[in-house]
């Protein structure tokens, strides 16, 4: 069918339509940026992600209705019944003006790639992508919990994401995935600076904003404190980038993956060190702070939905090595083949190498 051109499809109901969702997920391609889906009967169309284009067709009065046409049929000459009604919603789109193939792959992998024209265009599309899912989530429970990332990778996607003023922010509680130990959050390379500056002073509405204080005098309780926070917030979307050295937050190979609790401290090894002096944080390689408060793999990968902005050439081995090679905690971010509803963003440079032989990497 997809080798024929064809890039809609009507499914049966509401289920066929999410299985196909899945299905294209599995081949790497986006709805609808890719392939339009419509379901028919309404019923789960607000609960799914992308929420469902669907023909309500009145489920819940059905039967009531049936009952009014066999009493009809029995007294007076048939009557017409209610037409059914197309809502539309996020799974359809126009015909696309080309389809980007994605890379092919030896293992399947549940990672759905979008590789945009350029980083601000990646930006725009993640953000986009995020912002989807938390009005979905905030449609369907009332509030949304997220949890946002920081880094030079991230500038366009927390630039577009802030202008997104149709999310109702005011409904949404935010995390975020690291802070530096000792650091203090008027350092220029503090994550809580960072967020600040690029997040929360441009959303005023904003809920609640919960930031790790990597300088508290006693580490213990501030774990101890963000970890009963999260635990209390399931998380809708979190929004993450991957590291040089395939790093996920800051869990450095070799990753665990199986860590029980939300936050821990970290070592950061080298190749995570020299990243971030070469994105010019910090004067000199030795000014690199050697530990930090990050989010857990197992924690990650509890959220519904992640949004993953990699551009750069500087991350396509690594991004190679995420997709092509196997699940190792010596590549963490691998483990995101294994996540439900993964989406990961790339511009041509952190494309690059896909689809070459694949290596480790930081080896």
């Amino acid at each position: 069918m997809l080798e024929a051109g064809v890039t809609a499809a009507l499914a049966f109901d509401d289920v066929v339509a999410q299985g196909i969702v899945a299905g294209l997920a599995e081949r790497n391609l986006s709805v609808p940026r890719d392939f339009s889906i419509v379901g028919c009967d309404g019923v789960i169309a607000t609960t799914t992600f992308p929420p469902l284009t669907s023909i309500d067709v009145g489920c819940l009065s059905a039967g009531q209705r049936a009952v009014d046409v066999l009493m009809s049929m029995l007294r007076t000459p048939w009557r017409q019944g209610r037409e059914s009604i197309c809502r539309p919603n996020s799974s359809s789109g126009p015909v696309p003006e080309r389809r980007q193939a994605s890379p092919r792959r030896e293992k399947t992998s549940m990672i759905a790639i979008h590789i945009e024209s350029d980083k601000r265009a990646l930006g725009h599309a993640a953000a986009a992508c995020g912002a989807a899912a938390i009005t979905a989530a905030i449609e369907s429970r009332g509030q949304a919990n997220i949890v946002v990332a920081t880094g030079a990778s991230q500038f366009e996607t927390m630039a577009a994401l802030v202008s997104h003023d149709t999310v109702d922010w005011s409904r949404v509680t935010a995390f975020h995935l690291d802070e530096y130990i000792d650091m203090p959050a008027t350092h220029p390379a503090s994550f809580r600076r960072y967020l600040k500056e690029r997040f929360t002073a441009h959303l005023p509405k904003l809920g609640t904003f919960h930031f790790i204080e990597g300088d508290a005098p006693d580490l213990s309780t501030e774990l101890a404190r963000i970890n009963a926070l999260i635990a209390g917030h399931p998380i809708d979307v979190t929004f993450a980038g991957i590291g040089e050295n395939t790093h996920l937050a800051f869990n450095d190979p070799p990753a665990e993956f199986d860590a029980p609790e939300a936050f821990k401290v970290v070592a950061l090894d080298d190749l995570c060190r020299r990243q971030q002096f070469g994105e010019g944080w910090f004067a000199s390689l030795d000014d690199v702070p050697r530990e930090a408060i990050s989010m857990t793999i197992p924690q990650i990968m509890k959220s519904r939905v992640i949004v993953l902005a990699v551009p750069d050439a500087r991350k396509a081995t690594a991004v190679r090595a995420t997709l092509q090679g196997p699940i190792s905690p010596q590549v963490p971010a691998s483990i995101l083949q294994q996540h439900p509803a993964c989406e990961l963003f790339l511009d041509p440079d952190s494309a690059a190498l896909l689809g070459q032989p694949s290596e480790t990497a930081g080896a």
